[in-house]
Formats: C-alpha cells, structure tokens, sequence
C-alpha cells in the first residue's frame, strides 16, 4: 500500500481517536460479552429451568480488535514522536524564559 502524507493535527487526532476505542473495548465484562436465554423445560422433578449463556462477541474478535487498536496507536505515536524530535520550530526565546517578578522598589 502507498504511503500517505498527512498533517501532523491528523495524527494528532488519529492518536486521540484511538485511545478512546481502547478506553471503550477495555471495561467490557462477561456480561457485554454473554446474553442470557432462558428456556422452561423439565429437566427432572426438582429442575424446570434452564439458562444458558451465549456469546454475543467472541474472545477472537474482541482481542482481534484490541490488538488491532493498540498496534495502530503505536505506529502513530512513533510517527508523533519522531516528527517532534525531527523539527524545528522558529520561536521568539522569551518563550522559553520563566516569569521573573518586577523589583521592588523601597
């Protein structure tokens, strides 16, 4: 596949973007992951119920998709941090100066 060029505020996005899927996959339960049928049937004198669990999501396609997820915010943080540390930013050097509070005068 080619590569694209895109601005840095896209991956910037795309990052953001990205941390919050996994934030969704991440508290998922046994009870996102399961429904409930319940079906009646006599099963001996003392059973006449019967529930069962069944799958909503498999494990494969949760874990596939995390994987997923994490492997392409990895790829984009990289990409983040090399851009930072390959550019260079034209500033004013006052910037970079901490506060210094007037004197005082007696």
């Amino acid at each position: 596949m080619p590569k694209a060029e895109v601005p840095l505020a896209e991956l910037l996005i795309r990052r953001n973007d990205l941390k919050d899927k996994l934030e969704r996959v991440k508290p998922l339960t046994n009870r996102d992951l399961y429904g409930q049928k319940v079906q009646r049937i006599s099963v001996s004198d003392s059973v006449d119920e019967v529930t069962v669990q069944v799958p909503r999501l498999s494990y494969d396609e949760i874990d596939g998709n995390w994987n997923h997820i994490s492997r392409q915010l990895r790829k984009v943080d990289a990409l983040i941090q090399r851009t930072n540390w390959e550019t260079q930013v034209a500033i004013d050097p006052e910037l970079l100066q901490d506060y210094r509070a007037p004197a005082l005068e007696n």
